[in-house]
């Protein structure tokens, strides 16, 4: 096990690690290095958000880097929580948009069966939820790339 550090400088250089904390270059940076190093299968140990920004910033469609850095947030909000799952009526803001995002993206098949046997509603009323919450939360590039997230997220950190 490795650390992000470690993976950037052998791969790229001592220099490139220095970039990514210089603010006026570092989503270049995290674009164009991010998605070898979190896909390559090492486990890097440290810096999960930064890893999460460096994956997130990897997305084509997305308006600008503030809005792959919310997603990165959202996704590293929901690691330590016990359970993901959007409630509605316990949940809001940016805590049930990322709920809806993460769920959609990594437990859709989870969410279809609830629908099926509990009666809990569809994945698209959850959609509809969390881009609603994304919109008030502040986050108009994550409400309106809504779905491009979910799939992006659900490619490259499911599995």
């Amino acid at each position: 096990m490795g650390t992000v550090r470690d993976a950037v400088t052998s791969r790229f250089g001592a220099a490139a690690f220095s970039l990514l904390s210089d603010e006026s270059c570092s989503h270049h940076v995290r674009a164009r290095i991010g998605y070898r190093i979190a896909g390559d299968g090492e486990i890097l140990t440290d810096m999960p958000l930064e890893q999460l920004m460096m994956v997130m910033s990897a997305a084509t469609f997305a308006c600008d880097d503030e809005e792959g850095v919310s997603v990165a947030r959202m996704v590293h909000w929901l690691v330590d929580k016990p359970d993901a799952l959007p409630m509605v009526h316990v949940h809001s803001g940016f805590d049930l948009a990322s709920r809806c995002l993460v769920s959609i993206a990594l437990f859709r098949r989870a969410m279809e069966w609830r629908t099926r046997h509990r009666g809990c509603p569809p994945v698209a009323f959850y959609r509809e939820a969390g881009v609603r919450a994304a919109g008030t939360a502040g986050m108009a590039g994550v409400a309106s790339h809504f779905d491009n997230w979910s799939g992006f997220v659900g490619e490259t950190l499911g599995g």
